[in-house]
């Protein structure tokens, strides 16, 4: 469901509240600790950033013009990319998309990534209208790449990494404003817990592993990484935390431990979500090759891809 559809004279109630959890939930944020009038407040305020975040500058405008005039004057077009796609996907579909340079970048990296790791095809690769927050999709037969960073990628590293930095420090100052002022005893200890949060939050320099430039390639990347995991291990939507054992188990204790000695601060802020998110986030890293692991997440990148 759309932010734009919630009526904030009909927040009251628990499945109203759970709603806005959830989805703050949904984009990444966490919710531990949050009262609901304070859910619902974030929730209005993404609502109102969503679309100024995706918003192309002048500078975007003509990066993507750049990228798109190179590829019509060599006659490529939404179904010469979609036949290419069908080298590892049975179907492709990005009708309508007029960023053809996102979509080349994105089935480029589809297929760079299938043949390297030797995937079974995919049933399907296309573009959809993903939930807010949310920028692709997958599992071990499917990628989703959003209408949003399909029509400007250039968006995504601002959001995820400057905008990320800027909003962590924020937070912390607003908090700390309002906790000079605080003298009710039960928000003083609410604010005091998301002062808390909002200062392991700023341990991360990023909320997600994307390359200033490789921002579709980045995107993609970390979705394939969910492939590469449902295919080789079965482990995408599956409880890895309870009685995973072999390889899985390596990925969990690896997560576990990058945790307790802050190797995690190394990686992103959506890698500390779940195991899942932290060897697609780590995956990211190995392969695109524009910085290094911590030697002990390298390893365990490294035997995941065995297979």
């Amino acid at each position: 469901m759309a932010w734009d559809y919630l009526d904030e004279d009909k927040k009251g109630g628990g499945n109203r509240n759970a709603l806005a959890y959830g989805l703050l939930q949904g984009a990444g944020i966490n919710t531990a600790g949050l009262s609901p009038g304070d859910a619902w407040e974030l929730v209005s305020q993404l609502n109102l950033m969503e679309s100024k975040r995706w918003k192309r500058t002048e500078e975007d405008k003509r990066d993507i013009k750049k990228k798109n005039d190179d590829l019509n004057q060599r006659g490529v077009t939404t179904e010469s990319l979609e036949r290419d796609a069908r080298k590892h996907a049975n179907k492709a579909d990005f009708r309508g998309v007029s960023n053809l340079s996102a979509v080349a970048e994105s089935i480029d990296t589809v297929n760079d990534i299938s043949e390297k790791y030797s995937l079974r095809n995919l049933d399907m690769l296309r573009k959809r209208n993903l939930s807010r927050g949310t920028m692709a999709s997958a599992n071990g037969t499917l990628v989703n790449v959003g209408t949003r960073i399909l029509r400007n990628p250039n968006a995504a590293y601002r959001i995820c990494v400057r905008d990320f930095q800027d909003q962590t420090q924020q937070s912390i100052a607003d908090i700390q404003q309002r906790l000079s002022t605080a003298t009710d005893p039960k928000i003083q200890t609410s604010l005091q817990q998301r002062l808390q949060r909002a200062k392991e939050d700023a341990k991360y320099s990023r909320h997600n592993v994307v390359y200033q430039g490789d921002e579709i390639k980045s995107v993609v990347t970390h979705e394939m990484g969910h492939v590469i995991a449902d295919q080789l291990h079965g482990f995408v939507n599956s409880p890895l935390s309870r009685g995973a054992s072999g390889k899985n188990k390596i990925l969990v204790d690896c997560f576990e431990e990058s945790k307790r000695n802050g190797d995690i601060y190394k990686i992103s802020a959506y890698a500390a979500q779940d195991a899942d998110e932290f060897f697609a986030e780590a995956f990211t890293i190995y392969h695109m090759g524009r910085e290094k692991l911590p030697p002990k997440i390298e390893s365990m990148v490294k035997e995941m891809l065995r297979r």
